[in-house]
């Protein structure tokens, strides 16, 4: 029947020969092709995850209360669950969001959501559908957190301007102060209002700031002391009102080095004490007394009421530190997200795990309840053939990792590894380059995933590094090699080291001055490998020009340094191309370098310089194929270039993480998903 369709097309029944050739290829609408006999196979969503992100508690109109999540994906999705049973009774798409760090209720009764795509989400209990309000501020990429104001307002964050906005109901966004509130620091990373006093306090990144705004007049004021500046992030804030001294403001510091928490008095404006780190949305006030609630280190604690509500903390006999006067209470499963007082007396908490914690204070008793969380598909990050002759993948966010095998179709999900930047195989072991710290793994094939019994085992973290993209392999001196980017708000990868054979391990800084390396590639004994200026996020550029680099592994020194385009922000593309070259995109440039002469030969630009703006660390993805031509994806677009006059053809749109097989099949993603082609 299916050959009987076809004739039928082909004969004219249907003319139109992009329809057919959609039909013959299973390609989605909008997709760009070259030729009529490419063979584009979609394999289907690879990663997925229950993971949840911003949570919180609420009542409807007529008193039933809810908890509410939003489940990572592709798309998001919003979970609504019926607090007096934990059953799931609302699951509603947010269309264009695949995921929200925040959400909160408004005073109105309206609950708002934070999109990962900069928009604002709305949503009443009893509605059909998630509403879209449009993106808060046009130049911005993301929500990281939002709070109510008062009469139904709502304040947020964003990333990469640094802005606060404000949203009022039928009157629309605005920009609060009409400027960054920190200048040349690039997100507003948490985010609290006091409705006591009409102000909003925002925790600042990559560099720690936290500033009281007047949302009226647009005033400011920092209120960190600068000697925690070199910090990242003030990451979470959450004002607890109604102490009999002042209310309080709980502020979690974080950076991959240091972790703790700040409490200001809010009557004061003074910092009151530092402690240990705890789970600052857990923070709540109980609605009976003067005592505190929260959760720290997987536990739930009450601190006990101070004299006269003032500080709530005591001195420590470690020198210098300040800790709450608490004593635990029950265990709590997983860091906690929100927590709420309940109208029947027993206060609720939500983990990020997806746990429902009670806890009872007459009888003094609590239980968790792990709430039903439906698996959605999550993006892809990372690709590559493993030693097995499968695909692997790596989740974006979510993290986890799966296997296509070309030979059954079968996906097969492996858990338990955050977000992984980079893959590099020996023998028949995977090295996983993972995401935050710059975690490296081993994995060996020949045995099951079992991460309790160290198969993948962590093998180190790269000091001040958070994202090791770039790897190459020299199996016969069984070293493997990791190129990063640092930490937020700073500048200078390294060149990682890896002795199989002597399970050391070395890393080499400044390899390129100020740099992050983005790229790798073996050419006969040396490394050569692709800079990028771009540092973590929030990071300002200490230089200019993205730079292409010679490494010998043998004596562990630089042997050039050289910039193949000027301006270009950076190489995150290389290969060892047919004509004997080595072949590199910088920015939307395309280079011919000579290895013997050290010289840069040619270039050509495939896409113009407006690419610059992209924060450049994964943008190219090359590979050479035996059919003569060079495979480019550049900017999420495919093409085909061939090496005899550099003439090129758009392939296919939304194409990333570009791969080839030993079977010479090119593996990427593309809306999310796993796709082959064979050219």
């Amino acid at each position: 029947m299916f050959h009987l369709k076809i004739r039928l097309l082909i004969k004219g029944y249907i003319s139109n020969y992009f329809l057919l050739t959609l039909l013959l290829f299973n390609l989605p609408v909008g997709s760009t092709l070259a030729q009529p006999n490419m063979k584009f196979k979609d394999l289907g969503a690879q990663v997925n995850s229950t993971l949840i992100q911003g949570s919180t508690f609420m009542k409807d109109k007529t008193g039933k209360e809810y908890v509410f999540t939003v489940g990572r994906g592709k798309p998001g999705r919003l979970f609504g669950y019926d607090l007096s049973t934990g059953e799931l009774v609302i699951n509603l798409v947010t269309k264009g969001v695949n995921g929200s760090w925040a959400l909160t209720v408004s005073t109105d009764g309206v609950l708002y959501i934070a999109g990962d795509n900069g928009h604002l989400l709305s949503y009443v209990p009893g509605d059909q559908q998630v509403k879209d309000l449009g993106k808060a501020i046009p130049t911005e990429f993301l929500l990281f957190d939002i709070t109510a104001g008062k009469n139904g307002e709502i304040f947020g964050g964003t990333y990469p301007g640094c802005y606060v906005f404000n949203y009022k109901p039928g009157v629309g966004f605005s920009k609060v102060g009409g400027a960054s509130i920190v200048p040349n620091e690039s997100m507003v990373r948490s985010i609290a209002y006091n409705p006591a006093t009409d102000r909003v306090y925002a925790g600042v990144g990559s560099h720690a700031h936290l500033i009281e705004l007047n949302p009226r007049t647009g005033a400011k004021k920092e209120m960190l002391d600068p000697k925690y500046w070199k910090e990242s992030f003030i990451y979470t804030l959450k004002i607890v009102n109604g102490f009999n001294g002042g209310d309080k403001l709980f502020c979690w510091l974080n950076s991959n080095a240091t972790s703790k928490t700040l409490i200001f008095n809010l009557s004061t404006g003074k910092m009151e004490s530092e402690t240990a780190p705890l789970d600052v949305m857990s923070v709540i006030k109980s609605p009976f007394d003067e005592s505190l609630f929260y959760t720290s280190g997987y536990k739930l604690n009450k601190a006990l009421a101070a004299p006269s509500g003032s500080a709530l903390t005591r001195s420590s006999v470690q020198a210098g530190q300040q800790n709450l006067v608490a004593t635990t209470i029950s265990e709590a499963e997983g860091k906690v997200a929100a927590s709420y007082w309940s109208k029947s007396g027993k206060l609720f908490m939500i983990t990020a795990r997806g746990g429902l914690m009670t806890y009872d204070p007459d009888s003094k008793k609590s239980n968790t309840k792990m709430l039903r969380i439906p698996s959605t598909s999550i993006d892809i990050q990372t690709i590559c053939e493993g030693p097995d002759g499968k695909i692997w993948t790596g989740g974006f966010l979510a993290g986890g990792n799966s296997t296509y095998d070309p030979k059954t179709g079968q996906i097969q999900y492996y858990p338990g590894l955050d977000q992984t930047e980079g893959m590099v195989v020996q023998g028949s072991n995977i090295y996983f380059g993972i995401y935050p710290q710059s975690r490296i793994y081993k994995f060996d094939t020949k045995k099951e995933w079992d991460l309790k019994n160290n198969n993948p085992i962590l093998i180190t973290k790269i000091a001040d590094q958070d994202r090791p993209y770039a790897s190459v392999s020299f199996d016969d001196l069984q070293k493997i090699y990791f190129g990063t980017v640092p930490e937020y708000g700073k500048n200078g990868g390294v060149l990682f080291e890896y002795s199989v054979q002597n399970y050391e391990f070395k890393s080499f800084k400044n390899v390129v001055l100020n740099q992050s390396i983005v790229s790798l590639i073996r050419r006969g004994k040396l490394i050569i490998g692709g800079t990028s200026i771009s540092g973590g996020l929030g990071s300002t550029a200490a230089n200019s020009n993205a730079k292409l680099f010679g490494w010998d592994p043998i004596s562990r020194a630089k042997i050039f340094e050289l910039i193949p385009v000027p301006g270009a922000v950076g190489i995150t593309g290389l290969i060892n191309s047919p004509d004997g070259k080595i072949w590199g995109m910088a920015d939307g440039t395309l280079f011919i370098f000579d290895p013997t002469s050290k010289k840069v030969t040619t270039t050509k630009v495939i896409i113009p310089a407006k690419s610059k703006l992209v924060n450049q660390v994964r943008s190219a993805f090359m590979v050479t194929h035996p059919n003569g031509s060079v495979y480019i994806s550049i900017f999420n677009v495919l093409y085909s270039v061939n090496p005899k006059d550099l003439s090129f053809n758009k392939l296919f749109d939304d194409v990333s993480s570009l791969i080839m097989s030993k079977d010479n099949v090119l593996y990427f993603k593309h809306k999310g998903n796993l796709w082959s082609y064979i050219p």
